[in-house]
C-alpha cells in the first residue's frame, strides 16, 4: 500500500509540474492538463513495477 500511495503522490507532483510548464509556455492550461492526464497512468504503472522489483526486500 505504501508503494501505491507513493505512486499517487509522485504522479500528482509530476502532473502539477507538467501543468506549470505548459502554462508558462503561453499554452492553455487545458493542454497541459490533458497531456498530464494521458501520461499519468503509464507513469504510475511503470513506477509501481519499479517499486515492486526494487522497493520490497
Amino acid at each position: 500500500m505504501t508503494t501505491y500511495q507513493a505512486t499517487i503522490n509522485h504522479t500528482v507532483n509530476v502532473s502539477s509540474s507538467a501543468d506549470a510548464a505548459r502554462n508558462s509556455k503561453r499554452e492553455s492550461g487545458r493542454t497541459g492538463r490533458d497531456a498530464a492526464r494521458q501520461a499519468a497512468p503509464a507513469f504510475a504503472s511503470a513506477f509501481d513495477a519499479f517499486g515492486k522489483g526494487w522497493g520490497r526486500k
